[in-house]
């Protein structure tokens, strides 16, 4: 499965069988929302079966965060114009899910929302998109290892065939024996994860994306070097390097806030050559990242907008 970010597929060619990946990065600076957008590109556009185990986010938020992404497809463009949700514009915006959440759609976005969630279950029953199962922690075992998702996950699969497994973060995870620091924690986590995208269903493999969260102080060092990570901010887990095949770190500062993006780094691509940081368009309400550069070339289809390049989001599939 690919992410639907040019410049990743392009260098990493795609989630693969047996490896592992790490998107790291501090609080609040998008782990989460570049994980979702993920998820809902493979299942919705390449029709990928994704299993997503969520212990930051509870299951309505992660349906709702879904259901808005959803709500921005470029098939109900002409619907949301006919509602005013947006105008003949580029980037498509979709529903918000603050308004979601505190049930303040009026009556025509409400009916709006039941059709895109229809659509959203039609479309995984009939074929048109791939299954995107989120799962969540058991609400009657104090703590989760990666043995019970493993074991959730074999079960799942014999089912769904389920083709690339996310989670939701390594920090909230519990090790299968007790260790006394955070670090020997983590350690002990990173390497059963890396043994489960080995192994899993019994040989099979499976690619396996893992949200890390970085420390206060590798926080406070990129801070000082423009949102750019190097791999000794990850040491307080040192597994988080030697086990992952990919790491890949998200920044979403104050001025990038500001002008709505989102800038991607590679620290780390075990068999090719690590991507270029670039910088992605985040669009808000509804929180779509866009496939944006601005030192990606430029395609034939290609908009401007903002000093930034654009892709149509119907040329984003076709690679996928």
């Amino acid at each position: 499965p690919k992410t639907g970010f040019k410049i990743i597929d392009d260098a990493i060619g795609g989630f693969r069988k047996r490896e592992m990946y790490l998107i790291a990065g501090f609080t609040g600076h998008m782990k989460s929302k570049t994980a979702i957008n993920w998820a809902y590109t493979q299942a919705v556009y390449a029709k990928t079966n994704v299993l997503f185990f969520s212990f930051e986010m509870h299951y309505p938020q992660v349906r709702i965060a879904l259901y808005s992404l959803h709500s921005a497809h470029h098939k109900f463009r002409a619907k949301r114009m006919a509602l005013g949700i947006q105008q003949n514009q580029t980037p498509d915006i979709g529903l918000s899910p603050m308004k979601i959440k505190d049930a303040k759609l009026s009556q025509d976005e409400k009916a709006f929302l039941k059709e895109v969630t229809a659509d959203l279950k039609k479309g995984s029953l009939d074929g048109t998109y791939g299954k995107l199962r989120v799962e969540i922690a058991n609400p009657d075992k104090s703590e989760c290892t990666v043995e019970d998702i493993r074991t959730k996950a074999e079960m799942i699969v014999q089912q769904d065939r389920s083709q690339i497994i996310y989670i939701d973060h390594a920090l909230l995870m519990s090790p299968k024996r007790w260790v006394s620091s955070t670090t020997d924690r983590l350690n002990e986590i990173l390497r059963d994860i890396k043994k489960m995208a080995l192994a899993f269903n019994r040989g099979e493999g499976i690619p396996v994306v893992c949200l890390f969260q970085i420390s206060r102080e590798g926080f406070k060092a990129a801070e000082k070097n423009g949102g750019k990570y190097n791999l000794t901010h990850l040491s307080y887990a040192n597994e988080a390097e030697r086990s992952s095949d990919v790491v890949i770190s998200v920044w979403n500062g104050d001025e990038m806030k500001e002008r709505g993006v989102v800038q991607y780094q590679c620290l780390k691509s075990r068999d090719q050559e690590p991507f270029e940081l670039f910088e992605a368009q985040a669009v808000w309400p509804h929180g779509r990242i866009l496939n944006t550069s601005s030192i990606s070339v430029v395609s034939s289809g290609a908009k401007k907008t903002g000093g930034f390049t654009i892709d149509d989001p119907l040329e984003d599939v076709v690679g996928i």
